[in-house]
C-alpha cells in the first residue's frame, strides 16, 4: 500500500456524493476532475488523501481454459489437402494393339499435336480429314474416354464341357412284356413248295 500523498496530484481525485462519502468507499477514481468519470447522481472531489488510485486493486481476468487435444490423426481429412496429385506413371509405348495411335488430322503433324479423334477402325474421322496410323498419340490417355474394348477374349477353359445328353424320364411302371410260349410256333406250308418248270431246259 502507498500512505501519504502521491507525486501527481490527480491519484486523489474519487467520486462520492459528499467528501465523507468519496472517503468512505474510494471506490471510483475521476483522473480528469470532472463528474463525467463518476456515477450518476455523483461528484469528483479532490484532495482526498485517505484514497489513492495506487491502492486500487486491479481485477485480473481469469485465465482462459484450452481443453488438451487429442492424438495426432493420421486418417483423411474431411477438407481436401492442397497437395498435388502425382501424374500417373507412362505406359509402354507403342500399344500391344497398333490401334491405339490411329488418329485424325489434316496431316501426320496436325495428328499428333491435336490427338483429338480416335479412329480405331479409320472410319470415324470428320470430314477434310484422313485417319493416319502410327502416330505419337495413344488412345489410353489422350481420349476423354477410353476407347471399348475391340478384340474382347475369353481365357480358355482346361476342360472344356460336353453339352450333357438329356434322357428321358424314367416311368413309375415298368413296361411289361410277352412271357415266352412253351409251344413251337407252327408254320403254315406253302401251295406251291417248288417253281414252275421251265419249257425249256437250262444248260
Amino acid at each position: 500500500l502507498v500512505y501519504g500523498k502521491s507525486d501527481n496530484p490527480s491519484d486523489h481525485y474519487f467520486c462520492g456524493v459528499s467528501m465523507d462519502d468519496a472517503i468512505n468507499k474510494c471506490a471510483t477514481h475521476c483522473p480528469s476532475g470532472m463528474a463525467a468519470d463518476c456515477p450518476h447522481g455523483e461528484l469528483c472531489f479532490f484532495d482526498v488523501y485517505a484514497c489513492n488510485v495506487k491502492n486500487m486493486i486491479t481485477p485480473t481476468l481469469w485465465p482462459t481454459y484450452t481443453p488438451p487435444t487429442g492424438s495426432p490423426f493420421s486418417g483423411p481429412t474431411k477438407i481436401p489437402t492442397e497437395m498435388p496429385i502425382p501424374p500417373p506413371e507412362p505406359l509402354d509405348y507403342p500399344s500391344d494393339d497398333l490401334t491405339d495411335h490411329w488418329f485424325c488430322g489434316g496431316s501426320l503433324a496436325g495428328a499428333n499435336m491435336e490427338c483429338k479423334q480416335h479412329c480405331p477402325t479409320a472410319m470415324e474421322c470428320p470430314m477434310g480429314q484422313i485417319c493416319f496410323f502410327g502416330t505419337t498419340c495413344d488412345a489410353r490417355t489422350h481420349t476423354p474416354t477410353p476407347p471399348p474394348t475391340r478384340r474382347p477374349t475369353k481365357p480358355p477353359t482346361e476342360f472344356p464341357t460336353l453339352n450333357p445328353t438329356v434322357s428321358a424320364s424314367p416311368t413309375d411302371k415298368p413296361t411289361e412284356t410277352m412271357p415266352p410260349s412253351n409251344e413251337p410256333t407252327e408254320q403254315i406250308p406253302t401251295r406251291s413248295p417248288t417253281q414252275t418248270p421251265t419249257k425249256r431246259p437250262t444248260y
